[in-house]
């Protein structure tokens, strides 16, 4: 089947450089999305994509999706913008998964393509992300951190472990509009005994805190390895759950999942308290 894909871009000439590498699409042009909607008007689309090949401001993307969006012919039309600058990000909630963003620092015609990928496959372009991905990843920045003799297993964590004490915490926040989450990692007296031992030359004080570098460390892996995916598939980041106005909050808690995981091996046990938004 062709496609027929909506090209938002300054350069007309950017439609033969698509049409070269991907030979089989059929491109419609234009040089803003209003003048792309007059165009056009009703006629099918199967995607629409934004073109900003010298890294221009992302407000002209957010504008043009909302806009575009809300006409009833494009309600649920997949979009992506491609940025030769950084990646865009929202400055307010975007909760579309249909919605990606790309930079193209090596080109177009890479990010497209994925894009395109990813239409083809609707589960992957609705929620990319597997369920389990929270805990494969923090489980690996564990074990990368705490040492390969520390193999962690991971399950959920009963009530009383998710209420144990602990002696290092450290929190953190992935918001983006494929998957937002907010999270505690704690590190339980219960269960740390070799972790503890390893460190038995220095005071309390001193373990809670050289564990807490640790922990904060992990944690710095895990968001990093999380927002590198996300980037990968076209994630848009978007402002924290406490930089957000109070009706952005109503809409992103109203869809909150809770649930506690604990990590356990035989060097310690952490907790993490995980808010799902997305």
């Amino acid at each position: 089947m062709r496609l027929r894909i909506g090209l938002i871009s300054a350069d007309k000439n950017d439609v033969p450089k698509i049409r070269e590498s991907l030979p089989e699409l059929f491109v419609v042009h234009a040089k803003s999305i209003i003048d792309f909607y007059q165009i056009n008007g009703s006629q099918k689309i199967d995607a629409i994509i934004f073109l900003y090949p010298q890294g221009e401001s992302a407000k002209d993307f957010f504008t043009s999706c909302t806009f575009i969006r809300s006409k009833k012919t494009y309600e649920k039309i997949p979009m992506a913008g491609i940025s030769g600058g950084e990646a865009l990000v929202a400055k307010s909630v975007i909760t579309d998964p249909l919605i990606r963003a790309y930079t193209s620092k090596e080109g177009v015609f890479l990010p497209l393509l994925h894009f395109l990928q990813l239409m083809e496959n609707p589960a992957l372009i609705e929620r990319p992300i597997p369920a389990d991905f929270v805990e494969t990843e923090f489980e690996k920045a564990l074990t990368a951190k705490i040492g390969q003799g520390a193999d962690f297993l991971c399950r959920v964590a009963t009530d009383d472990e998710a209420h144990e004490s602990f002696f290092a915490q450290e929190m953190g926040e992935i918001a983006s509009n494929l998957f937002w989450v907010k999270f505690s990692a704690r590190i339980l007296n219960q269960g740390s005994s070799g972790l503890k031992n390893l460190f038995k030359s220095l005071t309390e004080d001193e373990i809670e805190e050289t564990s807490g570098q640790i922990l904060k460390s992990v944690l710095a892996e895990f968001q990093t390895d999380i927002r590198r995916r996300l980037l990968e598939v076209g994630a848009i980041m978007g402002p924290l759950s406490d930089t957000i106005t109070p009706q952005e909050r109503i809409q992103i808690v109203r869809q909150s999942k809770s649930s506690f995981l604990i990590f356990e091996s035989g060097v310690c046990s952490v907790v993490m308290e995980k808010i799902q938004y997305i």
